[in-house]
């Protein structure tokens, strides 16, 4: 057995490891972000529809900076969930 034998059988198995972690994270990455893509859609549409005095009244008691916080948090999640089902479908 030669070195090049040897080191394509422990190659092999990492490569399709490797792949299929990146297969699924990709999957799972692009499936939770459409979902946030269209919740983030939603909650602005229904926030442009309100009347401009009550998104006044919003703005200054902080509603629009907590809807922002809250969104880039889903999406810090659905990043995060990702990342943790790539490390462990590697694992």
């Amino acid at each position: 057995m030669g070195w090049g034998t040897f080191f394509a059988a422990i190659a092999t198995p990492v490569v399709v490891r490797v792949l299929i972690s990146l297969g699924f994270g990709l999957v799972t990455l692009t499936g939770l972000s459409v979902v946030e893509g269209q919740i983030t859609s939603a909650v602005g549409t229904a926030w442009g529809g309100i009347p401009a005095d009550t998104y006044q009244v919003l703005a200054l008691g902080g509603w629009v900076d907590a809807l922002s916080y809250w969104l880039a948090a889903m999406a810090t999640v659905v990043a995060w969930l990702a990342v943790s089902r790539i490390a462990r479908v590697s694992a």
